[in-house]
């Protein structure tokens, strides 16, 4: 085989393996801003907690302990991510919005994606920079789902599995001021 081949074939291994690290959804990736990730070792019998923080947003989720092998190491992560498909969509929904994209993902020790079909995993997210009201998960097939509405700063779902998530801000419109016209005269007091 020619050096050339091995390389292709070689840099082509090396993004199939980074990809799958990065992004776990259906659609085509996004830009990734921000990263954050936490191992941990699951224990028998103990519910596995993952926890990281990434821009303002921490995201705390429990994998029970009948869903995951003792011993097994686990990644959970997220990732402040820019996607043209998921940002169309938020700027779909009826109110203008601000939002936070997220790329949250569980990995096994082989670098492959997890999901928690049978159980769920209990998620909470907490948000100190914004007072999101709502979060979404986007879904290739069905678009944005509504996942839970804020209770103060934090929304609690049940995940079977993780995608992109999106949190959510109603935008405010400026309240318009009342001219302060004299009702008498017509004119504008200065």
């Amino acid at each position: 085989m020619n050096t050339k081949k091995c390389f292709v074939a070689a840099l082509a291994a090396a993004v199939a393996v980074s990809s799958a690290a990065v992004s776990v959804g259906a659609i085509a990736p996004g830009t990734t801003t921000n990263s954050a990730t936490v191992k941990a070792t699951a224990v028998a019998g103990v519910t596995t907690h993952f926890s990281v923080t990434i821009e303002g947003v921490t995201i705390d989720a429990d994998v029970p302990a009948d869903v995951i092998t003792a011993g097994e190491e686990i990644t959970f992560g997220a990732n402040t991510i820019t996607n043209v498909d998921i940002e169309t969509a938020v700027a779909n929904l009826s109110d203008p919005v601000t939002s936070k994209l997220l790329d949250v993902y569980f990995l096994d020790a082989d670098g492959e994606s997890m999901s928690f079909k049978d159980a769920g995993v209990d998620v909470t997210v907490t948000t100190s920079d914004v007072a999101y009201d709502t979060i979404y998960v986007y879904e290739e097939a069905t678009g944005l789902n509504k996942l839970a509405t804020a209770d103060g700063n934090k929304m609690n779902f049940k995940a079977p599995h993780f995608s992109y998530y999106v949190l959510t801000k109603v935008v405010e419109e400026p309240s318009q001021q009342p001219s302060q016209q004299d009702s008498r005269s017509g004119y504008k007091h200065r």
